[in-house]
């Protein structure tokens, strides 16, 4: 991950008309509002977004009609192997706290408040069926996600996502932003989705450079649902999309609330942290 880090800050610095800004982002031809903010490392241990991102600088003629800024949020996260040092950097847009995390949220805010669309790549910890966007759901961004023309599925949350903080995606959405969080599969190098991912980056750089794609009409799945850990332990090997019906077991004692599809199974055993989220097909609230 030195190594990958390292070609990022390089290529950067070849490009004429990019400029460092501060320790964690440049920008190329810097205008009073940024077209495109890419972000990756939000998580130090979803590594697929540095790949896209040094994919992407290697061809700058990509972007060279736009103002884009490329961002390599947690990288002492990432050197660690770890999610985060201190606190979920995808949880300090609250600006509650003072952690490490935090004064990198606050680093990027001013950028994020400037970007007309911001992507932030992501990977799940457990494995899933497909890429997917997950997004705080507004018309607009489903409109986006649409133009993009890539039949991936939409994951729609309305509302407080975690109460443990704002994330980044939801941030950005709520300064104007058109803001998408794209999930590339479990955590690890992946070369197809890594070239999904770097597909959407580009099929949004051409949109916004006037390329138009054929419009790819995308149901979003509503989360509405979600448990925390409680001591009852999911069962093994439950993947992102996996539709279950109501009343399906799922873990010990543990059933699904409705006909859903799993999102963010989470095996790791932290009292009162969400275990699993379930994504309906209609935008009722679960019970």
């Amino acid at each position: 991950m030195k190594e990958e880090i390292a070609q990022f800050h390089q290529l950067c610095s070849l490009i004429p008309a990019m400029t460092k800004k501060g320790e964690h982002i440049y920008i190329y031809n810097e205008k009073d509002k940024i077209d495109l903010f890419l972000c990756a490392l939000t998580h130090g241990n979803e590594t697929i977004g540095i790949y896209i991102l040094n994919c992407l600088l290697k061809n700058p003629k990509l972007f060279e009609d736009l103002s884009i800024g490329f961002a390599l949020l947690n990288t002492e996260a990432a050197l660690q192997g770890k999610r985060f040092v201190e606190r979920d950097l995808n949880r300090c847009f609250s600006f509650t706290t003072h952690t490490a995390e935090d004064q990198i949220a606050k680093e990027i805010a001013p950028w994020l408040q400037k970007s007309k669309v911001v992507l932030d790549l992501h990977q799940t910890q457990e494995d899933s069926l497909s890429p997917f966007y997950i997004f705080d759901y507004s018309e607009k961004q489903h409109a986006f996600a649409e133009s993009l023309g890539m039949k991936i599925p939409i994951i729609a949350s309305v509302g407080e996502f975690d109460p443990l903080g704002m994330p980044l995606e939801e941030y950005a959405s709520s300064q104007g932003a058109t803001a998408l969080t794209i999930e590339l599969g479990k955590r690890g190098f992946n070369q197809e989705r890594m070239e999904i991912g770097a597909q959407i980056c580009i099929n949004c750089m051409e949109l916004l450079q006037g390329e138009k794609f054929p419009r790819i009409k995308l149901e979003p799945l509503w989360m509405d649902h979600y448990y925390s850990y409680d001591g009852r332990e999911l069962m093994p090997g439950l993947k992102n999309l996996q539709f279950v019906k109501e009343g399906e077991l799922i873990g010990e004692n543990l059933t699904a609330p409705h006909d859903a599809a799993l999102i963010f199974p989470n095996y790791n055993k932290e009292e009162g942290k969400i275990m699993v989220r379930f994504a309906r097909s209609d935008k009722k609230k679960g019970a």
